[in-house]
């Protein structure tokens, strides 16, 4: 037989049982848990047991958070022994955090029973949560660590440095109704504040000036050093440090976005805009040239533009009313002589052009031709009946309006008596002479000289001459 009596003056529970003297179970424990304690007691039986420490933990012990952010809280149960029932109250720092909600974990129900649970009453003002209880309903107690009941908490904005969630005023009851010992493990709540990002640099410049930018204005108000600073320059690319340099190669206007971390893991972003200016490119016609008319034409342009994306089109006016496209290296033949400007021009994707001029020299064609040939024999050298002679040619080189040519490089052949090349280059008077090799004889020689090459800055007209003479 199972007697109970409730002690309204004094606030105690006496319960008395078979071959048991009556026995003083607590002072000042709410009345919830010990009338749960005390049904599940008539039911199945009061019985006597030691009870061991057992371990309330609220888990995380610590846990880093930042201000605004939620984040949750086990109150977890290791049991040194059986256990039928719980109760605990929760102390917090409310200018600092709030809970939200409280809802049953699952060591009471982890066989498969039916349990009884209050969630208990929140008060944020104050900073209590109270009255948390539960127990199992039936013939069943649990031995294996697990969470009793997981509180959802926030962190107030404001809320900086440290806080100390507490238990208290637990209560912890075995099958037999036994009140058990326990240590409590308090949570030590570190609030991180969030690090401060700020992102300096230009806001316009132009595509392929290198630009700085600067994180030395970031900062972490917990005092400590940032860990990290990480850029993206919102065109593909990204960079890391406190300083760093980006080069934009197409114009347009980007998000410069810049992240800090600390050194709890915490980061945050500060972003930048900056307006890249297209920049036209620059253009090179290439040298000035001279040329003949009907003569082909080589020209040989460039450009350079900073905006390394861009696209360009290409167009050539050669200033005889013909015009090409799409070639740094057109080839043009002028039919008229005249002094013509040359006009290149470069168009990027965003409509800036660039022009540049070179100037060619067309002039009608001029060439250097033979105007005269004469062989002629020289005696060197005379002995009884034979002498020694060799052969002497002279060739002046004239311009298409019969102006001796100075400098011109005269080659030719020898034949007949003997057989040599020679070579010579014209005076000022267009002349140049040139001599064959001695020959000793008695009879008839003869003596042959064929131009075959004229050499000058001026084209020869590729007429050869000749001449012989035969010495009797």
């Amino acid at each position: 037989m199972l007697v109970l009596l409730y002690n309204y003056s004094n606030t105690q529970i006496i319960i008395y049982g078979p071959k048991s003297t009556p026995r003083l179970i607590r002072r000042g424990v709410p009345i919830k848990l010990i009338t749960i304690i005390a049904i599940f007691l008539v039911l199945f039986g009061l019985g006597c047991s030691n009870s061991t420490a057992t371990e309330v933990t609220l888990e995380p012990s610590t846990q880093i958070v930042t201000a605004g952010e939620s984040f949750t809280v086990d109150v977890f149960v290791t049991p040194d022994t059986e256990i039928a029932g719980l109760q605990f109250d929760l102390e917090f720092d409310s200018s600092k955090i709030q809970i939200d909600s409280v809802s049953e974990g699952r060591f009471l129900n982890q066989n498969g029973i039916s349990t009884f649970f209050n969630s208990g009453n929140i008060d944020n003002t104050v900073g209590i949560l109270s009255d948390v209880y539960g127990s199992a309903i039936g013939p069943s107690s649990m031995l294996s660590s697990e969470s009793f009941a997981t509180i959802t908490m926030s962190v107030k904005e404001q809320a900086t440095n440290t806080s100390t969630i507490f238990l208290k005023n637990v209560i912890i009851s075995d099958p037999s109704g036994n009140l058990l010992d326990f240590q409590v493990t308090d949570l030590i709540l570190i609030i991180n504040e969030v690090p401060v990002a700020v992102a300096n640099g230009p806001s316009e410049v132009n595509e392929g000036d290198l630009i700085s930018f600067s994180a030395s204005g970031s900062y972490d108000p917990d005092g400590v050093e940032l860990t990290s600073y990480e850029w993206d320059f919102n065109d593909g690319t990204t960079a890391s440090g406190l300083e760093v340099t980006h080069v934009y190669a197409n114009n347009g206007v980007y998000t410069v976005i810049l992240m800090v971390t600390d050194d709890q893991g915490t980061s945050t972003s500060d972003t930048l805009m900056v307006t890249v200016n297209n920049v036209a490119p620059v253009v090179d016609a290439g040298t000035d040239q001279t040329a003949n008319m009907g003569k082909e034409v080589v020209f040989s342009g460039s450009f350079d533009d900073p905006g390394t994306l861009d696209t360009h089109t290409i167009s050539w006016d050669f200033g005889d009313g013909e015009t090409a496209e799409d070639t740094l290296t057109p080839a043009h033949t002028y039919a008229g002589s005249d002094v013509y400007n040359v006009i290149i021009t470069i168009t990027d994707n965003d409509g800036a052009s660039t022009s540049d001029t070179a100037t060619i020299t067309v002039s009608e064609i001029n060439t250097i031709s033979i105007d005269s040939i004469t062989v002629s024999v020289v005696e060197d050298y005379k002995f009884w009946k034979w002498t020694r002679v060799y052969g002497t040619a002279e060739v002046k080189v004239v311009d298409a309006t019969g102006n001796p040519v100075n400098g011109a490089t005269v080659s030719g052949q020898w034949s007949g008596t003997t057989s040599d090349s020679d070579s010579g280059v014209t005076d000022s008077n267009g002349k140049v002479t040139m001599d064959s090799k001695r020959v000793w004889g008695s009879e008839p020689r003869t003596f042959n000289f064929t131009v075959n090459d004229v050499s000058h800055i001026i084209q020869w007209d590729g007429g050869t001459r000749s001449d012989t003479i035969t010495y009797q």
